[in-house]
């Protein structure tokens, strides 16, 4: 017997962890399944960690595509652009792209491509960076909405940004 999910939550200077199981609305009626996750709770319970039930009905499903879409990006070492890049200078290449994409009143699409060209990286690039980005919390943007590369797009720096940028000052 398993759980799908520990997640843990910072609260304030402090972390918890929440259990969570993912299942079918539909397998919520079937009595066999009812008994393994009386069981999975009470083994939580003991553990003194919350645990539930997470169905489809209570997943936001652009919101859960964008995640899965940005979380391929996470490691820029899977992207052969960026596979010989050192540190230093991966930390240029994205400051150069964080001072391109903020404030922009340009479709997004056309900076990453512009982008690419004057960098002389591969077609795609500036877009995996883009999603390894908010995959590390560089940048937020609204992940509610579909993420449409094609408009301008609202983005938010993050602390790991502003730090970059601090550094390269």
């Amino acid at each position: 017997m398993t759980s799908d999910s520990c997640i843990t939550l910072k609260k304030g200077n402090s972390t918890c962890d929440i259990i969570r199981t993912a299942k079918f609305k539909n397998d919520l009626v079937n009595r066999r399944v009812m008994e393994k996750f009386a069981i999975e709770h009470i083994y939580w319970e003991r553990h003194g960690l919350d645990w539930g039930i997470v169905t489809e009905a209570e997943v936001n499903k652009c919101y859960s595509q964008n995640v899965a879409d940005i979380l391929d990006y996470y490691d820029l070492r899977d992207n052969e652009s960026f596979r010989a890049i050192g540190v230093g200078e991966k930390d240029d290449i994205i400051l150069a792209l964080l001072q391109r994409i903020i404030d922009s009143n340009q479709p997004l699409r056309q900076i990453l491509s512009l982008f690419e060209k004057d960098l002389h990286l591969a077609k795609g690039s500036g877009i995996a960076l883009f999603k390894h980005l908010l995959a590390r919390k560089y940048i937020s943007v609204d992940l509610f909405t579909p993420l449409n590369l094609d408009t301008q797009i609202r983005i938010d720096l993050l602390v790991k940004a502003r730090e970059i940028g601090e550094v390269a000052l």
